[in-house]
């Protein structure tokens, strides 16, 4: 079993991404489909002028051709989505494209045909401004596909567009077929480190094949990599099925590409269809989807703005009781580990006479003594949690997700339960599934543990709005039943 991974130009890498505009897939293709789409409505309202000036003799009644462009728009590009035009391998290469746009373009004109003349408006918009109508539409579509191609290449090209990040996994022998201007062209990925795996009878029982594996996890989060790309032969069962079961622990997206067996299929069915896309599988989605993402983080910024706003005057008084009540810093940090695994540094008021972030950390109990008098007020109403909105707006934490535990505590718990890693597979939260259901403060032992993991899962498999919300309620609730401490 070898390892490699692209040290050199790494951290030039790194440096350049922070110049890069990051456009996934669905971004390029949303602002393609609105382009479109303007450009058809806009070519329809101008359309509609030669019937207004030869059969009314006025332009004021233009409600027809922009009804007409408006709607040809909106079938044109549900239908170029449906046939994929909007993926980025069609609009880097114009000449896999033309025929299926000029055949959408087609369909959508014998559609609006059959409504107008269903709502009986064909006099409003006569049979020249149809045809003009058609002709340009296209000729603006089939421009404007060549317009992107040239305008997208060159952006790649000066790494003004980079594609989503990757960490590279696979058999050299398959790897090797795939050059980096491929990967970005057929499925806008970028490499930014490799993982090369040696083939493997039972790669399932192969310590070797785990530990390379959990290499390219460790590359993951050190270069920012937003998906994990596999090229392994298909017919290696046992060792797709290691990376697989390995790469679970794992947020990200996980992608197969086709090996070369597939690829000489793929190439034959292509010469019969006309269709140059080269598929890959998805193996694992992420939770969340981008726009879930941004909707998320969105609310949380929303919220949590407002409330900072709303309890400053609480965060200063208490800050001064602590500091009136004994010695030692306002503010007590210890670091978690949040999305992905990644480290970050959590905020909160300090409640004990100790600050405790090592290796070994004891959880705090009832009747306490490390616990400072200020501290017990602040424990059970759960105040001491407030800073955490801080680690909200920064980026770490959410308002709703599973909560972070010490380092110590992940490590003592992971090798235990079996999917503890999972609880890393969305940003932790200030409060959680878990926590509304009873399961908050010391966890006495393992099976405590695992009840807190399985309302946690449970939550990121089932994760929406209006799940988020209900907690958010149900949390005030449960504030009111003092069971911290």
């Amino acid at each position: 079993m070898s390892l490699v991974h692209t040290t050199a130009g790494l951290a030039e890498r790194e440096l350049q991404s922070r110049r890069y505009i990051h456009l996934d897939h669905g971004v390029i293709s949303a602002v393609v489909g609105v382009l479109e789409w303007a450009a058809i409505s806009a070519v329809g309202l101008v359309s509609g002028l030669p019937s207004q000036f030869l059969y009314r003799n006025n332009v004021t009644d233009l409600n027809v051709a922009l009804g007409v462009g408006v709607t040809a728009a909106f079938l044109y590009v549900l239908l170029s989505a449906k046939l994929g035009l909007y993926q980025i391998p069609y609009l880097l290469a114009p000449s896999r494209s033309l025929l299926k746009v000029a055949l959408a373009w087609g369909c959508t004109i014998a559609l609006i045909l059959l409504i107008l003349f269903m709502l009986k408006v064909t006099a409003a918009f006569s049979r020249d401004s149809i045809s003009m109508f058609s002709v340009l539409a296209l000729g603006c579509l089939i421009a404007g596909r060549l317009a992107i191609n040239g305008l997208a290449r060159k952006m790649i090209a000066d790494k003004v567009i980079a594609g989503q990040p990757a960490v590279i996994i696979g058999e050299a022998s398959e790897l090797s077929q795939w050059s980096a201007a491929e990967l970005m062209i057929n499925f806008g990925v970028v490499e930014t480190a490799r993982v090369v795996l040696s083939p493997s009878e039972n790669a399932l029982s192969d310590r070797s094949v785990r530990t390379a594996i959990e290499r390219a996890l460790e590359l993951s989060k050190n270069t920012k990599a937003e998906e994990f790309v596999v090229a392994i032969r298909w017919a290696q069962s046992s060792l797709l099925e290691a990376v697989q079961e390995c790469l679970r622990s794992s947020p990200l997206r996980v992608r197969l590409l086709p090996d070369e067996f597939m690829r000489a299929v793929l190439d034959q069915q292509r010469s019969v269809s006309c269709s140059n896309l080269i598929q890959s599988i998805e193996l694992q989605r992420p939770p969340m989807r981008a726009l879930e993402q941004l909707i998320k983080r969105t609310l949380d910024l929303v919220l949590v703005i407002v409330g900072l706003v709303a309890i400053a005057p609480l965060l200063v008084f208490v800050a001064v009781a602590i500091k009136c009540d004994s010695a030692g810093p306002i503010i007590f940090k210890q670091r978690r580990n949040g999305f992905n695994g990644q480290q970050f540094t959590i905020y909160k008021f300090r409640t004990m006479f100790v600050t405790e972030d090592g290796p070994d950390i004891v959880q705090a109990r009832r009747n306490d003594s490390r616990v400072t008098r200020v501290g017990s007020i602040l424990r059970r109403t759960s105040i001491d949690e407030l800073p955490q909105l801080f680690n909200v707006l920064l980026g770490d934490m959410s308002l709703i997700g599973p909560r972070p535990h010490a380092l110590a505590h992940d490590d003592k718990f992971k090798p235990a339960i079996a999917n503890y890693a999972w609880r890393h597979h969305v940003k932790p939260g200030l409060t959680g599934w878990a926590q509304i259901h009873g399961h908050r403060g010391e966890t006495r032992g393992v099976a405590a543990m695992y009840k807190r993991v399985e309302f946690d899962i449970w939550y990121i498999n089932n994760w929406s709005l209006g799940l988020d919300f209900l907690i958010l309620v149900r949390t005030f609730w449960a504030l009111f039943k003092n069971e911290a401490y």
